[in-house]
């Protein structure tokens, strides 16, 4: 996990140099929105609003989220889809099978939040064909290696109709500069072994090749 969250707030954008940002930037066709959890952020409809009237190509607008403040996601994201942003893709954080996910995020039930956000999602998702999407956002970390199946079989007990290509996969990284989770000597957060986490991905791809459908978003290396 990364620990961008501890870090102490600083020279955050204004909402006006948001506004600023897009005018001079009018160019933009995808836009992220990461943070921390950006939907702790008060004004960040606004924030999309700017980004749609200064910016006409604006075509695909992702949000990663921790899934922790359910009610408060919910309905950020309902306002966010009446925008009419002509693709939306909201990331549910998923860290590994349940104990895994609990134990590196810190806090007991924050998988069972995660399912329950996503069993919603999932219903908008179908509600909304074409315009909205969602994805579980898996970062691999050493307590997950070869456990994706694992987590995958757990999804769907909760979520039956999740597919391998849900899944957007990312590797851990260390960073003391943005990420504020550089690690000393053999700390577990470390990415030490190269060949488990080899193996960790070429299970992931057979899982991946097992379907045949494509989503445009699946694997960041």
């Amino acid at each position: 996990m990364c620990n961008i969250w501890k870090k102490e707030k600083q020279n955050e954008f204004s909402l006006d140099e948001w506004r600023t940002f897009f005018r001079n930037n009018p160019q933009l066709q995808w836009l992220t929105l990461s943070g921390g959890e950006p939907f702790l952020r008060t004004d960040v409809e606004q924030i999309l609003a700017s980004a749609i009237e200064s910016c006409p190509w604006l075509y695909c607008v992702n949000m990663p989220t921790n899934a922790l403040s359910l009610e408060l996601v919910k309905g950020v994201v309902g306002k966010i889809l009446r925008m009419g942003i002509p693709k939306y893709v909201l990331s549910i954080s998923l860290d590994g099978p349940e104990e895994v996910h609990d134990k590196l995020r810190g806090i007991a039930g924050a998988w069972r939040r995660a399912m329950a956000l996503l069993q919603w999602a999932k219903e908008v998702e179908a509600e909304n064909s074409g315009n909205f999407s969602v994805m579980v956002e898996h970062t691999l970390l050493p307590d997950s290696y070869g456990r994706f199946e694992e987590m995958a079989l757990q999804v769907r007990e909760k979520v039956p109709g999740i597919k391998i290509s849900d899944f957007m996969v990312t590797i851990g990284s260390t960073s003391g500069h943005y990420y504020g989770n550089k690690c000393e000597g053999d700390q577990h957060c470390r990415i030490k072994d190269n060949q488990l986490l080899e193996d960790a991905l070429r299970q992931i791809l057979a899982a991946r090749r097992s379907e045949a459908s494509l989503r445009f978003l699946y694997l960041f290396l």
